[in-house]
């Protein structure tokens, strides 16, 4: 029998390379950790890939959008080669493969290691969105050590997982896909060896932390950011620090105004390549 992982699907397409920034844009609802577009350098075309354990999402994507869905193999969801290290700061780097985290630790003993696999296309850091927060939370101890941190949309767990390896006191994150809490569970326990992170699986609007935190990280595309953003609003706390990331550039103006009338204060704004990071503070 073939080995699949049943609960597992990839829907595909074939798009035009030059195109790829509108199908993401269009693909907004998924998840930006979900969405994958793979091209051969100097090509016209692209494939599109969206990964979930929902057959239903898939045929919704199969209708509107035309494509192939099919079960996952697990020989699809090894570790991919060697990967760059992300440094969030010098006692602290994230990276998605065995091999490099062995030689990293060899060259900076001292450092803490994370190490998340790049699977099921739930992202190791290596993407812009991700890299950006990682080095925000690295750049300072106050920001993080002693704090509570929420992760809304957490993927592969790569942003908790850092909160609470800077230091933080409390962390809970959530998504809406019950594999990536599976997997996010399975990295907190092979990096930290226990589990104290509090994950959940629930959908962002219906989601009730039943708490406030100093620290929140999304990672999410504009149109969610927007559309949830009182709910987003609501798990600060006075004082504390949102960190928005998952945005492109374009949209960046109407997420900026969508906190603002929130009560936000925009504190810091960051752009790698089409990608942007935004910094809210919440009055005390």
């Amino acid at each position: 029998m073939k080995n699949v992982n049943r609960s597992l699907w990839v829907w595909r397409r074939q798009i035009a390379e030059a195109q790829a920034e509108q199908w993401l844009e269009q693909l907004e609802w998924v998840g930006p950790q979900r969405v994958m577009v793979l091209a051969r350098p100097g090509s016209i075309r692209a494939r599109l890939e969206v990964y979930g354990s929902h057959r239903r999402e898939a045929d919704r994507l199969l209708k509107e959008y035309g494509g192939r869905v099919r079960a996952v193999a697990k020989k699809e969801l090894l570790p991919p080669a060697p990967s760059r290290p992300i440094r969030a700061n010098r006692a602290l780097y994230v990276v998605g493969d065995p091999k490099t985290a062995q030689s990293l630790r060899k060259k900076v003993p001292a450092a803490r290691i994370l190490l998340i696999p790049a699977s099921m296309a739930f992202g190791s850091g290596e993407h812009a969105t991700t890299g950006m927060v990682l080095r925000y939370l690295g750049k300072s101890k106050k920001l993080v050590h002693d704090t509570t941190a929420l992760d809304l949309g957490t993927g592969s767990g790569i942003l908790a997982l850092a909160a609470r390896a800077l230091g933080a006191r409390r962390v809970v994150a959530m998504d809406n896909c019950p594999d990536c809490i599976r997997i996010s569970r399975e990295n907190e326990k092979s990096n930290f060896g226990d589990s104290t992170i509090r994950w959940h699986r629930a959908e962002l609007g219906a989601f009730d932390p039943k708490a406030v935190f100093r620290l929140v990280t999304a990672n999410l595309f504009s149109d969610l950011l927007i559309g949830q953003s009182a709910s987003i609003w609501k798990c600060l706390a006075p004082g504390g620090t949102l960190l928005l990331s998952g945005i492109l550039h374009p949209q960046a103006a109407g997420v900026v105004r969508a906190y603002r009338a929130q009560g936000g204060k925009l504190i810091c704004q960051q752009r790698k390549g089409k990608w942007v990071l935004l910094a809210f503070a919440r009055k005390t």
